[in-house]
């Protein structure tokens, strides 16, 4: 089944993890990265950094409502949208 995954917390790892242990094809949403820390350098989600390191792609979206959001959602072509820590 082709998934796309909505998520950005640390929260969300788990569930990516379960998702591609069961053998599911997995597209990845997260939010963009933002300034963090006392040097405000922008830092990715947390789940952007597991998505990558375990060889996905994670497309930073600003507004899933927005029309860009919503095109690249349709160009996902999901079967099923799970959203977790979005």
């Amino acid at each position: 089944m082709r998934v796309t995954l909505l998520a950005s917390a640390t929260f969300a790892r788990p569930t990516l993890d379960a998702l591609l242990t069961e053998g599911h094809e997995v597209v990845v949403g997260t939010q963009p990265s933002r300034p963090a820390g006392r040097g405000r350098d922008l830092r990715p989600t947390d789940i952007r950094i597991h998505a990558e390191s375990l060889g996905l792609d994670a497309f930073e979206l600003e507004d899933i409502n927005d029309p860009e959001g919503l095109a690249w959602l349709t160009a996902a072509h999901p079967d099923l949208v799970v959203v977790v820590a979005f």
